[in-house]
């Protein structure tokens, strides 16, 4: 019989040469746990049940692991586009316990999984009109530095519940959309909130930064990130969620951003201070919700309750712009009758012309400037007719003809700025037929005309057919 003190001495003399000896020649993939208990349960109490751990942990299966490093230049701003665009990807991929192809292959996939991305969400930020993306831009660092944070190492392995395949699956449809959301927030966020002070909903505004701005992710980011834990409003974690949840986002943006481009003041010109008061509240009311799924249900129910003022726009917007863009082609039209000579109608053709004027008439309108030209007017007539319905009574004439006379001489003296602006609408109108009648050979040409005698209203009107059939080209001069 062993001494028990002999076989603690021995223990720990020849741990590192007898024990490794027996591992040497006996252990394996399969009985390295069982000899691992038998040492520690029979031979070598204490430091037998150490060194059994240490066998069983040293004669796990291999896991084969992929480790991808990525350095993501980021999103910027190209002036000249009035864009936002995304700048190039490295990826690189080490292995172990893996064939080099395998490492490739994830590479390659990690790499195209984070270039799609990058070209989703900046699709989303140019969502945004054009009139806020100087609010945007002095976010982009800071979600750029985001980005590499929470990118700069990924592992996938085949170890634990998923392979690397479905790892890859969640990070194309899970992780990677979330982390991108999390590290662009603060670009939307000030996007969102520029476009409301732009709309002149200065309540609602004053509430994005609460749940868009830059999220405090940690030491551990893409971890806090997979389950929730950062503040503000949180992207759901199921990819059906997720997708709708990206989809509200894009909904949101496109709403706030339209209510921005109503015209220079936004929707004030044109809605009641109560149509303010319950946009502002309504607006308010998604913003303050912090959970993804929560804020996909309130952006599709805010659309639906906000179409009666969102068709009101609509129809002040069109009404506007139909008479404004009628009354420039009508002082682009008036120009070039009155500059017959040039004879560009003739050899081009109305439809050129149309199409030429039409562009410069949308140009104006486009910036928006007179979009509000009626909105006084049709701020009033809302007005009494909300009156009207919510109390059941006929308006006040009296009252109704008082707010509204003074709408009508605002739209008059707009009317009036407008005459230098119609004056050199004349000169573009005389310049386009120009430089179109030269370019097609029918450039105004001095005309020497031997009128003779003129003793009659028939000479007279003979005299006005051959002057219009020499202007108009049909007879050579």
């Amino acid at each position: 019989m062993i001494n028990p003190g002999t076989v603690s001495l021995l223990g720990s003399t020849f741990s590192g040469t007898t024990i490794s000896g027996i591992i040497s020649s006996f252990a394996g993939d399969i009985f390295g746990s069982v000899i691992g208990d038998i040492i520690g349960s029979y031979i070598l109490p204490g430091i037998g049940t150490i060194i059994g751990g240490l066998i069983s942990l040293f004669m796990q299966p291999a896991n084969p692991t992929v480790i991808v490093r990525n350095k993501l230049k980021g999103f910027y701003y190209d002036p000249e586009q009035y864009a936002f665009k995304s700048g190039d990807i490295t990826s690189k991929g080490t292995g172990s316990n893996i064939s080099g192809d395998a490492v490739r292959a994830t590479t390659a996939t990690v790499k195209q999984i984070l270039e799609q991305q990058s070209r989703q969400w900046t699709d989303i930020l140019n969502l945004f009109p054009a009139i806020v993306h100087d609010s945007m831009i002095p976010a982009l660092e800071s979600a750029n530095t985001q980005l590499n944070k929470l990118f700069a190492r990924l592992k996938f392995s085949e170890g634990g519940s998923r392979d690397i395949a479905q790892e890859l699956k969640d990070f194309a449809e899970g992780s990677g959309p979330r982390r991108f959301y999390v590290a662009t927030r603060p670009i939307i966020g000030a996007g969102i909130e520029a476009s409301l002070q732009a709309a002149g909903l200065s309540e609602a505004a004053g509430l994005v930064s609460s749940n868009f701005g830059t999220a405090d992710i940690g030491s551990r980011p893409g971890t806090q990130i997979d389950k929730g834990k950062y503040a503000g409003l949180v992207a759901p974690k199921k990819k059906e969620d997720l997708d709708n949840f990206i989809q509200a986002l894009q909904s949101f943006i496109g709403l706030t951003g339209g209510l921005a481009t109503v015209s220079s003041q936004g929707v004030t010109p044109f809605l009641s201070a109560q149509d303010l008061a319950s946009l502002n509240s309504q607006m308010a009311d998604v913003l303050k919700i912090k959970e993804g799924n929560q804020f996909s249900s309130a952006v599709e129910n805010l659309q639906k309750q906000l179409k009666p003022i969102l068709d009101f726009l609509q129809q002040s917007v069109q009404q506007t712009t139909d008479i404004f863009g009628r009354g420039l082609i009508a002082a682009l039209d008036a120009a070039s009758e009155s500059q017959a000579r040039f004879n560009f109608l003739k050899t081009l053709g109305d439809g050129t012309k149309d199409m030429l004027f039409k562009g410069i008439t949308d140009a104006f309108i486009q910036s928006a400037q007179y979009n509000d030209l009626l909105a006084p007017a049709q701020q009033v007539i809302r007005q009494f007719t909300q009156q009207a319905l919510e109390t059941g009574q006929a308006p006040d004439i009296a009252a109704f003809r008082a707010a509204l006379l003074p709408t009508i001489e605002q739209i008059t003296t707009r009317g009036e700025v407008l005459a230098p602006l119609l004056a050199e609408l004349q000169k573009l109108g005389a310049d386009i037929k120009s430089s179109l009648g030269t370019l097609s050979g029918t450039s105004a040409t001095n005309i020497v005309i031997n009128i003779g005698s003129v003793n009659d209203e028939q000479d007279a009107t003979t005299l006005a057919k051959k002057l219009a059939d020499y202007l108009n080209g049909g007879i050579a001069p």
